[in-house]
């Protein structure tokens, strides 16, 4: 029976032709990427199970005559089918969703909280340090970040009067400035500051990335075996990674350089930033649940283990992205895409995958 179509030469046009990484359980799905149909449905890209080149593209029929889907995976699997739009980021609000409904145990409910409660801190912060860069740039004078508390449910009475000062240049009242910022600080606290305030989550997710390149790295040259190979492989594509998402993450922090400009036409700004700082988040997508697979192999044996796995979820480059650094770097690099499968072990079956999915369920806490 024909479930999907094989994709042996698979080089994405775009990033949303790759898809978004979904923090599946079931294993099969666990390196699966979704994207959007002409049929206004979904469709899943998968690294060919077999072990051999290509990747399957097929619809969620597909995918459930080939294995036992996980309630979990059920479940989110409708939650993001609902979303009007998809992007790394709601489809993370999802799987943060079905997270919280306890599906997928205890300790992944509580990350997800955690999650929302750091991100809701997050643009707290973000919101504070714009209102202090806003002013210290529009020549109201040097403030002092040090007299205010970010979470200070009072910052806008205790700051208003400065920002009435910006009125004239802005073009528009306190009342608007303010939530011109608010704005701008949802869509500013994923990414941060270039001077580090706080630890935002795409400089986290890259220094977790670069833990990674670092690890691999080491195995790879030490280890003779498939595994090692594998690892090599997959540190050419994460210092591939590294090196474009700096450029993006530079390319975003230079927007706030000049915020009295940004603001001046922030109508027209509003949907030219969404983009550009949704970049760096587009390129870590996928890795985040690699580097989490990583930590949580404590020996040898373990890397070998779990390097089967991270050479079949290693993200694709799209070709877009030669757009985004401006031949900053050589985005052409190429490597095998080779694809790995453990000897014996059957795909669709047997206590190897039961083991699997318990892993990934560990993993939905640690990746929330």
């Amino acid at each position: 029976m024909t479930v999907g179509a094989l994709l042996e030469d698979y080089r994405p046009t775009t990033f949303l032709e790759r898809g978004v990484a979904v923090p599946f359980t079931t294993p099969l799905l666990a390196c699966a990427r979704v994207r959007p149909t002409h049929r206004q449905k979904l469709e899943f890209v998968i690294a060919n199970p077999s072990g051999g080149i290509g990747f399957y593209v097929m619809g969620w029929d597909g995918l459930a005559s080939l294995t036992r889907i996980t309630v979990h995976d059920r479940l989110l699997y409708e939650t993001v089918l609902k979303e009007p739009l998809l992007s790394p980021g709601t489809i993370r609000a999802a799987g943060r969703k079905v997270a919280l409904s306890g599906v997928a145990g205890r300790p992944a409910a509580k990350a997800a909280q955690a999650a929302l409660a750091q991100e809701a801190d997050d643009r707290l912060i973000a919101n504070f340090l714009l209102i202090v860069r806003l002013l210290n740039q529009g020549g109201v004078g040097q403030i002092d970040w040090r007299r205010f508390n970010p979470s200070d449910t009072d910052l806008r009475t205790k700051t208003r009067k400065m920002v009435e000062r910006m009125e004239p240049t802005l073009g528009a009242g306190a009342e608007t400035i303010f939530c011109w910022l608010e704005e701008l600080s949802a869509i500013v606290a994923p990414v941060g500051f270039r001077s580090r305030d706080y630890p935002a989550r795409m400089p986290v997710l890259q220094a977790s990335l670069e833990k990674l390149y670092g690890g691999l790295m080491s195995f790879g040259n030490t280890d003779a075996t498939e595994a090692g190979q594998i690892a090599l492989f997959a540190a050419e594509v994460a210092k591939l990674t590294l090196d474009l998402s700096a450029v993006t993450l530079e390319n975003c922090y230079a927007e706030l350089d000049n915020l009295v400009r940004l603001l001046q036409s922030w109508g027209g700004n509003r949907e030219r930033l969404l983009g550009l700082f949704g970049r760096p988040d587009w390129l870590l997508d996928g890795w985040h649940a690699i580097c989490a697979l990583w930590d949580g192999a404590s020996s040898r044996d373990a890397q070998r283990e779990v390097l089967m796995d991270i050479g079949r979820m290693v993200p694709v480059m799209p070709k877009e992205v030669a757009e985004w650094v401006d031949g900053n770097v050589p985005v052409e690099r190429t490597w095998n895409q080779r694809r790995w499968v453990k000897a014996n072990v059957d795909w669709r079956s047997g206590t190897h995958l039961l083991d699997r999915t318990a892993r990934n369920e560990v993993l939905r806490a640690v990746a929330a």
